[in-house]
């Protein structure tokens, strides 16, 4: 599937059906509206994946996404002894924040919540513990020891990076979806509102929640225990040892961490079938597809079946979603996805070991 990586270096209040149909309606006013533009200047974006433009109604003060600058953050999460960064971590996902706008007004929802999840790690960073939250590995070890993965007061860093995990898995198949789809393939951005707006009862992780979680992590990062919030395995050996898993003035590092973990796994499976699949696919079955392989799991079965309405309901075609993110079918670009699944799997697959090592993978999220 491309390039290969060495693994040490890389690294509301009205009804539902009210709701989806006001959705859906308006946006397939404008995506219309788009679509007639498009086939009358019939032009064809050549644009890399390494530099994204933001494309319709950007936010202002929005940068442009650099896939590049996440390739790399993410290789460099990962150390010569297998402890995540969790500096790394986090500052991944704040350029990953960039790439949100780009789908649409939905993708604002997912933003803000990446945002504060950000912010609460920054948080931990700097605290007093910080020295336990410099990386994932700390971070667990620092909030299981010390019974700090549930915390009422305060999200602890466990469970914030938990949000972001899931997220990243989301992220992941994404992007993989984008590169294996080709542009007949159907994913509006109808279907792409709807579920970013469910979110927060959906994914969990996308409508307010993953940046919530790479707050905590940034906060343990930068608090007095910082030093212990360097790496994924030290926060999580600080945490464990400390009984600080289940936080209770404060989220622990490792509840922060759990949500950001399983959704790098439907990240990861996202890319992985767009990169595999063609134009001329339902682009819409993938991500379905995507989703039940991973984060469903984690939701009830109503939440289930929303997201599989509004994902067959409006999700683009592969090629109207390459078109948005200014990029091409180009083997460069197709080359580059697929080093930035494999990065993101090896982030993942050291963090499912090490959760499920201390018994992690069950603890309340932040």
């Amino acid at each position: 599937m491309g390039a290969s990586i060495d693994e040490n270096d890389r690294l509301t209040q009205c009804t539902l059906g009210t709701f989806l149909k006001r959705i859906i309606n308006t946006r397939r006013t404008r995506a219309n509206a788009q679509s007639t533009h498009c086939k009358s200047t019939n032009k064809r974006p050549a644009l890399c994946i390494v530099h994204i433009a933001v494309m319709a109604e950007p936010e202002k003060g929005v940068r442009d996404f650099n896939s590049e600058r996440v390739l790399s953050l993410f290789m460099s999460c990962k150390s010569d002894n297998e402890d995540l960064s969790i500096k790394y971590y986090t500052d991944a996902y704040e350029e990953l924040c960039k790439l949100f706008p780009l789908l649409g007004t939905v993708f604002s929802f997912v933003t803000s919540d990446v945002v504060e999840k950000i912010k609460i790690l920054q948080d931990y960073i700097k605290s007093s513990e910080g020295e336990h939250y410099q990386t994932i590995q700390a971070m667990v070890n620092y909030e299981v020891k010390n019974n700090l993965t549930i915390q009422k007061k305060k999200a602890s860093g466990c469970r914030t990076l938990l949000r972001l995990h899931r997220a990243l898995e989301f992220i992941s198949a994404l992007l993989a979806r984008i590169r294996d789809t080709d542009n007949t393939c159907k994913f509006s951005t109808e279907a792409t509102i709807v579920l970013f707006r469910l979110f927060g009862a959906v994914f969990g992780f996308v409508a307010s929640d993953v940046m919530q979680k790479v707050v905590i992590l940034q906060d343990h990062r930068q608090g007095e225990q910082g030093s212990n919030y360097e790496t994924l395995q030290t926060m999580v050996q600080y945490e464990v040892e400390n009984n600080l898993v289940v936080g209770k003035k404060k989220p622990s590092g490792c509840s922060a961490l759990l949500p950001l973990h399983r959704a790098l796994e439907f990240i990861c499976d996202f890319l992985i079938r767009l990169h595999d699949s063609d134009n001329s696919c339902r682009f819409s079955t993938e991500a379905v597809a995507a989703y039940d392989a991973t984060i469903a799991k984690y939701h009830p079965w109503i939440v289930r079946q929303v997201v599989h309405v509004a994902l067959y309901a409006a999700l683009p075609r592969r090629q109207q979603l390459l078109i948005k993110m200014k990029v091409d079918d180009s083997a460069e670009t197709m080359e580059q996805i697929t080093c930035l699944i494999h990065s993101c799997r090896l982030v993942f697959d050291t963090t499912q070991e090490l959760f499920t090592k201390h018994d992690l993978l069950g603890i309340p999220v932040a």
